[in-house]
């Protein structure tokens, strides 16, 4: 840590009690040390503690911890607010939204269906060609959809057109996929 830096003022809960549960279900309560060095990695800023060290594709900090590597942010909840119960997520606040953000007051913990939901209501599910994966394309799924309904082609043909499989084509045609393409 640097010198003369304090830890930021929040509320730091003893989990003695909890049989002996600090992150995940299995981690002792860190030491002083284990603290310094999860803060040397964070740069405090106004609003977000930002994870300074290693990301993963999605943004999100990983901190080595004990033999393991821990999400930063989750490593933070477990710190300052409680332990994190078996199956449960660490959600970032609308407020912030920012992965890399471990400030334990932007975090609240929920459901792997809470986490479908802020998605859902924030914009942030990719849908479509936006998909890294996709091989069609929004204009690709009307052309198929036109195709099926003027020229009753059957899937397998449609499919081959496409390079896709056919089951993949009689779910657009019945809008089990690309729904939002019209």
């Amino acid at each position: 840590m640097a010198p003369g830096f304090t830890l930021p003022n929040v509320r730091y809960l003893n989990h003695t009690g909890a049989k002996g549960i600090f992150v995940e279900e299995h981690m002792d309560r860190p030491t002083t040390a284990e603290v310094a060095r999860f803060f040397d990695k964070v740069r405090v800023t106004k609003h977000c503690w930002l994870w300074e060290a290693s990301l993963n594709g999605k943004r999100y900090g990983h901190f080595w911890h004990r033999g393991q590597n821990i999400k930063a942010h989750r490593f933070s909840y477990a710190l300052f607010v409680r332990p994190i119960k078996p199956g449960k997520q660490i959600l970032h606040r609308r407020e912030c939204g920012n992965p890399s953000c471990v400030n334990p007051h932007h975090l609240y913990m929920g459901t792997h269906t809470d986490n479908m939901r802020d998605k859902k209501i924030w914009g942030d599910i990719v849908f479509g060609e936006r998909v890294g994966v996709s091989k069609l394309s929004e204009s690709d799924v009307r052309i198929i959809r036109k195709i099926y309904r003027d020229n009753k082609f059957n899937h397998k043909y449609i499919g081959e057109l496409f390079n896709v499989d056919r089951t993949t084509v009689g779910r657009i045609v019945r809008g089990e996929y690309w729904r939002r393409v019209h």
